[in-house]
């Protein structure tokens, strides 16, 4: 990224040098492939691809249907074309139920499908998905009933365009929509965390955010040029939260760097306006991850006809630079899809008194008690679209065959994610993170949970 004080390229210039960088990167990448000990055999699946024979890469064996391995180059401005759409009845089946303890110590209970099921914590019909809290009932030591989920397939770059109609809000809430990498060999955050929506309690600004290793500093990205909103806070008084590392020094601990929304994309407010839409691009090619918001309704044309053409979009609300220099493509790799509310933890509880004053109990005490305070804790999902510039029409639903769920260790399991869903303690930040109506849409079906509580099941790892 250009130094604060160079002058500024045309945007058309910049498309150009690139376009220009990325075919230079992509053919070096072909150039190491070519070289390595042994030859690997790729077979594509849409956005990610995986050895489809015993094998080896850059003299490593791997195994049949392992990990996926470095998907093959494509040109920046090649179109993006869908490869998975997550949308309607057949939703739940494209993801993993989470049912271990939540990393960032929420006071949740997360359950498994069938205990979702059976509760009202779930719905789907061909308009839009519910996914909710337990609104109905008092709860004691072992959190609020609430949902987390998994993509199974694991993605290595994408543009994923998510039409949301609410967005879980009130004292005491966590959500989320995020992406992390992580597998028993490799821990988080080894592979990397994006954190696409995040708030707590009572926001109506959401934050996007990157959590890394070291040697990914975002201090040469331009607020105002590159991105049209502004940083989030550090540990320093008056300081930015610009590097992505999760230790930093300047920076509250996996506090990451992290860029603002506009007001109302998430909150009361969005949910009014009938919710918004998303966008989210991981170019490692062009070396970017770059995100969009827009109020319902007022979607480009080109996202409403799923013919997604985001240099057509204007500047987005956060930019984050791949650059070898800055940030290398290879700190995110392997990362799942994730949807999550979790309640109060490490985050909730650091801003409780801030975000919600004068309630004379503990953040726990208070989502335990009032169950009636619950009701707008729940996630509508009108679609989330998945594409991809290879230009593959097979759909990107076959997950890893020898994946398994991250392990269950209380340092790196992944989970919440504002300062890292998945590490031991989250950032705790000292500041706030800082229309149209949808009547086009199909409206908001609010969860409808079962009258009675069914008895709590062991949790099962699906």
């Amino acid at each position: 990224q250009a130094d604060r004080g160079a002058p500024r390229r045309s945007g058309a210039m910049r498309r150009r040098q690139l376009a220009r960088r990325g075919r230079a990167d992509a053919g070096a990448m072909l150039g190491r492939r070519r070289s390595a000990a042994c030859a690997v055999r790729v077979g594509a699946l849409g956005v990610f691809h995986f050895a489809t024979q015993a094998s080896c890469v850059n003299g490593n064996t791997v195994q049949v249907h392992s990990a996926p391995v470095d998907a093959p180059a494509f040109a920046p401005d090649a179109p993006y074309t869908r490869v998975e759409a997550y949308q309607g009845h057949d939703f739940f089946t494209k993801w993993n139920f989470w049912t271990k303890p939540d990393p960032t110590k929420g006071y949740v209970d997360y359950v498994d499908e069938a205990v979702a099921r059976q509760r009202g914590l779930i719905q789907s019909s061909p308009d839009n998905v519910v996914m909710a809290a337990d609104a109905t009932h008092q709860t004691g030591d072992g959190g609020r009933p609430s949902i987390r989920i998994e993509s199974k397939t694991q993605y290595n770059r994408g543009l994923f365009i998510a039409d949301i109609a609410h967005i879980p809000t009130g004292c005491g809430t966590w959500p989320a929509f995020w992406m992390y990498g992580e597998d028993s060999q490799h821990i988080w955050p080894r592979w990397g965390e994006y954190d696409i929506i995040e708030g707590t309690h009572q926001d109506s600004v959401s934050s996007t955010t990157l959590h890394t290793t070291d040697k990914c500093n975002q201090k040469g990205v331009d607020s105002g040029g590159d991105f049209d909103s502004t940083w989030n806070l550090g540990a320093q008084p008056g300081a930015s939260a610009d590097n992505c590392f999760v230790d930093a020094q300047d920076q509250w601990h996996n506090q990451g760097c992290s860029q603002k929304a506009p007001q109302d994309s998430m909150g009361a407010g969005f949910n009014l306006q009938g919710g918004g839409v998303y966008a989210a691009e991981w170019d490692p090619v062009a070396k970017h991850i770059r995100t969009w918001y827009w109020p319902a309704g007022s979607e480009p044309a080109d996202v409403k006809a799923k013919r997604p053409e985001p240099h057509r979009w204007g500047t987005p609300f956060s930019f984050f630079s791949l650059r070898n220099k800055v940030c290398a493509p290879q700190h995110f790799k392997n990362m799942r899809l994730v949807f999550d509310l979790t309640f109060c933890g490490d985050l909730g509880n650091a801003v409780w008194n801030l975000r919600c004053p004068g309630l004379k109990m503990t953040c726990d005490e208070f989502v335990a008690k009032h169950p009636q305070n619950m009701t707008e804790a729940y996630w509508s999902v009108r679609s989330l679209d998945v594409y991809d510039r290879t230009g593959s029409a097979s759909p990107a639903t076959v997950p890893p065959a020898t994946v398994p769920p991250p392990p269950s260790t209380s340092t790196v399991l992944p989970t919440a994610s504002p300062s890292s869903r998945v590490g031991t303690t989250t950032a705790l930040r000292q500041s706030p993170w800082a229309s149209q109506p949808a009547s086009a849409q199909a409206p908001v079906q609010k969860p409808t949970q079962a009258p009675q509580q069914a008895p709590q099941q062991a949790p099962q790892q699906l």
